[in-house]
């Protein structure tokens, strides 16, 4: 006898099947994108109604949830129907289960130590030092779950703490909508924004090829790296209060060398009041239009955000002078591209840094070492490298492994679905 085949359907990364179904009830599974489990007790019928069966477990699955709408689940193009339905619903339940999650994380990790201790401070006697972060911070949008990995570059030396996850809010509707448009969704834009046929650039010939590079984590399973579509042109806004001295032209200058060593077309769209935060959202229609927010450039500080508070240690003080990120979303072959972004510089940090080294290029080179974390470029244990954790003073720019990573980042899928 052939087994009966239950209809099931993805929708924006998350997954819809049935554990049993009787025509007009039964029982299904949600399997969020990234991981995650949460159980359907489903009927259809009216009115509309969805509550909590069973709580979320941060060690197990998102919640057992009760669920009636006026639908039909009997084959596949339905159970999608049905799924872009609950996505109100069920998608900020699933995000605060993973920020929980990701919080319970926290504590069972253990920090990665990068560098050694600063020389002592004449002034003060005691050591200063610049951390070195490889900081995880959760940016989740509904299209696919999406890490957004900051890095903290160190001057001096590093610690490299866990960080909790942090994510966007997705307000959940009062009632469950009988049927959702594609296009009408509060969490992402209308696709193919700018989108081309083919990239509108190519990195520059390398000139030599190093092995001394990495690339930051959050693909899909086999995904050898995210990276930002080459097909469209990647937009930015600088916030430019507390900025020093000519910081507008050191950030052009920054993304001027970023497109070249990627062949990534950044376009700046001026400037923004908008201040950094864990939780920014990457689709703003409100403030940039339907289209995916650009990424925000923020000259800040520890006190403004927190994320770059410095840290006492036994060795001195660490002081974090940037971080740096980008989220992902899914596309149709399963993979991730990188859609937004954030770069935080600690200008107060930054000034004293300069200062204490007597090297104003301290801003150049954070700032690079910055942007290659905002494309995707993680951290190596190669001194010669400005990924390094911990500033080399003789490095400026990128070395043969920095520039062998940057090319390939610039060579990443093109996604006109998004």
């Amino acid at each position: 006898m052939e087994k009966e085949r239950y209809p099931t359907a993805v929708v924006d990364g998350f997954t819809l099947g049935m554990f049993v179904s009787y025509g007009d009830a039964g029982d299904a599974w949600v399997e969020a994108p990234g991981g995650g489990i949460a159980t359907l007790i489903w009927e259809t019928g009216s009115p509309a109604m969805f509550g909590e069966a069973t709580a979320p477990d941060p060690a197990g699955q998102w919640g057992t949830y009760r669920v009636r709408m006026d639908l039909p689940l009997t084959t596949d193009a339905e159970a999608e129907t049905y799924l872009r339905g609950l996505l109100p619903e069920i998608f900020p339940r699933w995000h605060a289960w993973a920020v929980t999650r990701s919080t319970r994380n926290q504590y069972q990790g253990s920090p990665r130590e990068d560098g050694a201790p600063a020389p002592a401070d004449a002034a003060d006697g005691q050591a200063r030092q610049t951390a070195g972060n490889n900081l995880r911070i959760g940016f989740v949008i509904v299209v696919v779950i999406a890490a957004l990995t900051a890095a903290v570059f160190g001057i001096q030396a590093g610690v490299c703490p866990p960080k909790a996850a942090a994510a966007i809010s997705a307000p959940a509707p009062t009632a469950v909508p009988t049927a959702a448009s594609p296009k009408a969704s509060p969490y992402f834009p209308t696709p193919g924004h700018e989108a081309h046929l083919r990239p509108l650039g190519f990195p520059a010939p390398l000139p030599g090829k190093s092995d001394s590079y990495a690339f930051l984590p959050g693909g899909a399973a086999g995904q050898k790296f995210v990276a930002y579509d080459p097909c469209r042109p990647v937009h930015y806004v600088v916030r430019e209060a507390n900025a020093p001295a000519g910081g507008s032209e050191l950030i052009q200058t920054g993304f001027a060398e970023l497109s070249r060593v990627t062949g990534l077309k950044f376009i700046n769209d001026g400037t923004t009041q908008e201040a950094p935060s864990d939780a920014r959202k990457p689709f703003q229609p409100g403030v940039y239009g339907d289209r995916w927010a650009p990424v925000l450039v923020a000259w800040t500080s520890e006190t403004e955000y927190p994320t770059l508070a410095s840290k006492e240690t036994t060795e001195g003080t660490m002081l974090r002078l940037g971080v740096a990120g980008s989220g992902t979303a899914g596309i149709r072959d399963g993979r991730r591209v990188y859609v937004t972004g954030q770069v935080a510089l600690n200008a107060p940090a930054l000034a004293e840094t300069a200062a204490y080294e007597g090297q104003p290029t301290v801003y150049g080179s954070v700032i690079a070492h910055e942007l290659a974390h905002l494309v995707g470029e993680d951290h190596v244990q190669d001194h010669e490298q400005l990924m390094y954790p911990t500033r080399n003073g003789h490095l400026s720019g990128y070395a043969a492994g920095d520039l062998t990573g940057l090319a390939q980042l610039g060579q990443g899928p093109c996604a006109p679905e998004l």
